[in-house]
């Protein structure tokens, strides 16, 4: 593992690869020992939890919380996966991180307030999932069905 906080993009792939089971009920801090280096990133960086998930039937939206063990400080991610896992073991997803800074675990920013967080996370999910309908639409592939 290398000794630098991780990219925006090694915290998605990291997420990506923990076990759905495990999403459910499980974080960084209450994961049984045995499956907690699944949530690093590595040596300097790993996911707190999940904060928020989607779910549009084969789209998932997640919001996930990292965290940059020498500095303590918060990244937040706004994560949506299409259409599960591919045959290669790669997914195809969008990410966006959180602009505004957040602080560290224990001293938050005003920006890093649960609340406002998750209403951003919902937000850009919610738009990259349109996003992908409408380029769905725009080939004539779309099955969505507006209600």
């Amino acid at each position: 593992m290398s000794s630098y906080p991780a990219t925006r993009e090694e915290i998605v792939l990291t997420f990506l690869d923990i076990p759905d089971r495990r999403l459910a009920g499980h974080n960084w801090g209450c994961s049984p020992r045995e499956f907690e280096a699944e949530w690093h990133c590595n040596d300097e960086t790993y996911i707190n939890g999940v904060m928020v998930t989607v779910d549009f039937d084969f789209i998932m939206g997640y919001l996930i919380e990292a965290v940059d063990r020498t500095l303590g400080t918060l990244s937040y991610h706004a994560i949506v996966v299409f259409h599960g896992q591919r045959p290669d073991g790669s997914w195809d997803h969008e990410s966006v991180m959180y602009d505004p800074v957040c602080g560290t675990f224990f001293e938050r920013t005003e920006e890093a307030d649960r609340c406002r967080v998750s209403l951003w996370g919902v937000s850009v999910i919610h738009g990259m999932v349109e996003d992908h309908w409408d380029r769905l639409n725009r080939k004539g592939l779309s099955t969505r069905r507006d209600v």
